[in-house]
């Protein structure tokens, strides 16, 4: 069921400069990791409005902060299908 949205998911990824990788079985949810790429990668909250222009909604407890200032969102993508969502953001520039 998940296979079918990665090319979306990570075109939207490669617009905003973020590589995407899957690193779950895509039997419950879709893990997705969201990795600045480029020189010049959007914040977290644009590639998130990108997903949100396919569909997807921000779940509950969302966002949330991890170790290595990693940032996680629970996105909900129509009926029971659900994407963790993992960005490791661009740092800040000096």
């Amino acid at each position: 069921m998940y296979s079918h949205r990665m090319a979306e998911i990570q075109s939207a990824g490669r617009s905003c400069g973020y590589a995407i990788a899957i690193h779950g079985s895509m039997q419950r949810d879709l893990d997705v990791v969201a990795i600045a790429w480029t020189e010049h990668a959007m914040p977290p909250n644009s590639l998130i409005a990108h997903f949100q222009n396919l569909g997807m909604t921000i779940g509950p407890d969302s966002p949330k902060e991890k170790p290595h200032g990693r940032i996680t969102y629970t996105l909900l993508m129509g009926g029971a299908l659900f994407m963790d969502l993992s960005i490791i953001p661009p740092k800040p520039q000096p």
